[in-house]
C-alpha cells in the first residue's frame, strides 16, 4: 500500500498523459493457441466464467482483448468516441486534442444511507461465494470520481469487467484500507436496491469492511477511464475495446493461417518482455510510480504503472510503447505504416482493422494497435506481452 501518492498519480488528475485490458484473458488465450494451433494447456484462468456464459448473464458480447460511452453521457462522448456503439478511429493526439481537466474536486466521495455495502463475513476465498446477489440481477453500474466530480454510466456491454472482477477479488488477499478517504465509488443498480462499494484509485483497491482488495489489470484499466479521462489508461482503454468490438464482429477470432515468426525481429531496442521488466524494475526513477493488481482467477500478482517520460506504460504481464524512441530490430515502431509493417513482418497471426498481432514462440506477444490517419493507418501503439 502506498502512503505516498506517486508521481505519475499527480500527473493523472492534472493534465492529459500523452499515452490503453479489455480482453479477457481466457479468450485472449483462446485465440492464441488457435493460431499457435497449441492445445488447452490447463491454464488457471480455466476457472473464469465461459465467453458464451459470460455474454449471456451479464448481457454483454465478450470478446478477447483483456484488454464505450453511453449515449447520454455528453462528458464521456468526448473523449471515448461512444465507443460502446461503433468503431471510430482512436483520437491520436490526446495531449494536444483534449484540454487540461480542471474540475472541482470532492475530496470524500460518500456512500449514501439508502445504499447497501458489501462486507464479507470471512476473508478466505473469493467475493463471488459471498456476494448477496447474482451478476444477472444487476442492472446498472455508475462510477462517480472525485476528480471530476461526476457519475458516469459503465456501458452494457462492459460491465462484465466490473462484475468478473468483484466475482474474483481474492480476500485472502485483503489488508487495512488506508487511512484517508476513499476518492471513488462503484454503485450497482439492482431491481429493488443499489449496492456502493468506495474505490481507492491511488491504491487501485476496492475497500470491503474497512479493508481494500486489489482487483486485476481490466477492471484498472476500466474504471481510470471514467475516473480520469484523458490519461494514458483511458486512451490505451479505448484502443483495446475498439480491438475487442473488430475481433467480436469477426465472431471472436480473428486468427489466420501464418506460422511462428523468429522471436529477434520481435525484440524492441534489443530487449523482449523480461528484459523490459527487468530495466523496469532496475531503474530508481520507475520505483514509486507502480500501483498493485491481483488477478483472483489466476492467483498472479501485477502491477501497472505509467512512465511518462519514457513514454512506457506497465501493465498486466503487457509493456506498451507509446512514441517513436522504440522500434523493432527492422524498424517498425509508433508511426510506422500497416502497409510498411506488412511489407517488413509479413501477415500477422491476429488481425482486424486496428489490432495486429504475432506469434513468437507458442503465443501471441507482439502488438501492433492501429489508428487512421488520413488515408493511411499507423501504429499508434507497440506492446510486448507474456502470458500466463
Amino acid at each position: 500500500m502506498n502512503e505516498k501518492e506517486p508521481q505519475w498519480f499527480d500527473l493523472l488528475r492534472e493534465r492529459p498523459i500523452f499515452a490503453e485490458r479489455t480482453f479477457t484473458r481466457e479468450s485472449m488465450e483462446r485465440i492464441e493457441r488457435e493460431a499457435a494451433r497449441m492445445p488447452l494447456a490447463g491454464s488457471k484462468t480455466t476457472r473464469r466464467a465461459p465467453w458464451a456464459w459470460m455474454a449471456a448473464a451479464v448481457l454483454i458480447a465478450a470478446g478477447i482483448l483483456w484488454g464505450g460511452s453511453d449515449a447520454g453521457k455528453d462528458r464521456l462522448a468526448n473523449w471515448f468516441g461512444d465507443i460502446g456503439k461503433s468503431v471510430e478511429s482512436v483520437p491520436s493526439d490526446p495531449a494536444t486534442e483534449l484540454p487540461s481537466p480542471t474540475p472541482a474536486v470532492d475530496p470524500a466521495p460518500s456512500v449514501e444511507p439508502s445504499e447497501l455495502s458489501i462486507t464479507p463475513k470471512e476473508w478466505t476465498g473469493y467475493l463471488r461465494d459471498q456476494l448477496p446477489f447474482a451478476a444477472e440481477d444487476v442492472e446498472s453500474i455508475r462510477v462517480y470520481g472525485s476528480a471530476v466530480n461526476a457519475e458516469s454510466i459503465v456501458p452494457a456491454e462492459r460491465m462484465y469487467v466490473i462484475l468478473q472482477a468483484l466475482n474474483w477479488l481474492d480476500l485472502g488477499q485483503a489488508q487495512a484500507a488506508a487511512e484517508r478517504e476513499t476518492d471513488a465509488v462503484v454503485r450497482l443498480q439492482l431491481k429493488d436496491a443499489v449496492y456502493a462499494i468506495p474505490y481507492d484509485s491511488q491504491d487501485n483497491a476496492f475497500v470491503l469492511g474497512g479493508r481494500e482488495v486489489h482487483p486485476d489489470g481490466q477492471t484498472t484499466l476500466l474504471l481510470y477511464s471514467f475516473l480520469y479521462p484523458g490519461n494514458s489508461f483511458s486512451w490505451f482503454d479505448a484502443a483495446l475495446e475498439k480491438a475487442r468490438l473488430e475481433l467480436e464482429n469477426l465472431g471472436g477470432t480473428g486468427a489466420t493461417d501464418v506460422p511462428a515468426n523468429d522471436p529477434e525481429r520481435f525484440l524492441v531496442n534489443g530487449k523482449d518482455y523480461l528484459g523490459w521488466e527487468q530495466t523496469l524494475e532496475a531503474s530508481e526513477s520507475y520505483r514509486g510510480q507502480e500501483m498493485k493488481t491481483w488477478d483472483g482467477a489466476a492467483g498472479i500478482e501485477g502491477t501497472m504503472g505509467v512512465y511518462e517520460e519514457d513514454g512506457i506504460l506497465r501493465l498486466d504481464r503487457t509493456i506498451v510503447f507509446q512514441n517513436d524512441q522504440y522500434e523493432t530490430a527492422d524498424g517498425i515502431r509508433v508511426g510506422s505504416t500497416s502497409e510498411e509493417v506488412a511489407a517488413i513482418l509479413g501477415e500477422p497471426n491476429i488481425k482486424t482493422d486496428s489490432y495486429w498481432g504475432y506469434r513468437v514462440g507458442d503465443y501471441v506477444k507482439f502488438h501492433l494497435y492501429f489508428e487512421q490517419i488520413g488515408e493511411f493507418s499507423h501504429v499508434r501503439y507497440m506492446a510486448l506481452s507474456m502470458p500466463l
